[in-house]
């Protein structure tokens, strides 16, 4: 009995060993610092870039021969007066670009930046296994990887940099400057934001509309 006792005191202390060692894999191979989302691209489309240079790479890579189309938002201004974006489309894959004027100049629609890129395609087993694939094939291990319980629902995250305060549960909320998201919801999406850029856009947008006001009280 007491032998017995011994072999599964001894088995339970090599299940606790494999246990930590795989936790400090997993720990390893998890990167802690930034990455840096600002070089991403998706179909070659990157955060800042002029609407003339998206178009041209548009019709040279992956959605070659299809034109992009301006459109607005029905709804309220989703960016405090800044709702319009550009959309493509080729066979089951969409890209949805969020644009907001430069620095430069606010006169052209050449002159805007992309400030939001978002790629999309129907959700099927088979697209999700191609999805991933091309994931991890073209860009770094996500830093966070979180899935549901209850459904097929999961979301890879790489953030520019990492708030040490944040206690949301919304897994970009821990993100600073820039993110990019990649989540298995209806549609297999995958999301790069500048969450700084949208800040700025907004300050400038608040000031412009404060000076639109500005006026002399003469009484």
């Amino acid at each position: 009995m007491l032998k017995k006792y011994y072999i599964i005191k001894r088995l339970c202390f090599i299940f606790l060993l494999g246990l930590v060692a795989c936790g400090e894999n997993e720990q390893n191979t998890t990167p802690k610092a930034g990455v840096a989302v600002r070089d991403f691209d998706i179909a070659g489309i990157k955060l800042g870039m002029y609407v003339s240079e998206m178009k041209k790479v548009l019709k040279e890579g992956t959605f070659m021969g299809v034109e992009p189309s301006w459109k607005r938002y029905n709804s309220f201004d989703k960016y405090k007066g800044l709702n319009t974006y550009l959309e493509i489309q080729k066979d089951k894959a969409r890209m949805h670009i969020d644009v907001a004027p430069s620095p430069v100049s606010r006169k052209q629609t050449t002159t805007f930046v992309a400030f939001k890129i978002k790629y999309s395609m129907p959700y099927t087993d088979e697209n999700r296994v191609a999805f991933e694939k091309r994931l991890k094939e073209k860009y770094p291990r996500p830093q966070n990887i979180r899935k549901s319980l209850h459904s097929n629902r999961e979301e890879w995250v790489w953030c520019e940099r990492k708030s040490t305060q944040s206690n949301s549960t919304n897994s970009t909320d821990e993100c600073l400057g820039a993110y990019m998201v990649y989540a298995t919801k209806s549609d297999l999406t995958l999301e790069i934001v500048d969450l700084s850029y949208i800040k700025k856009l907004e300050v400038f947008l608040k000031q412009e509309k404060e000076n639109k006001l500005k006026t002399t009280p003469d009484f």
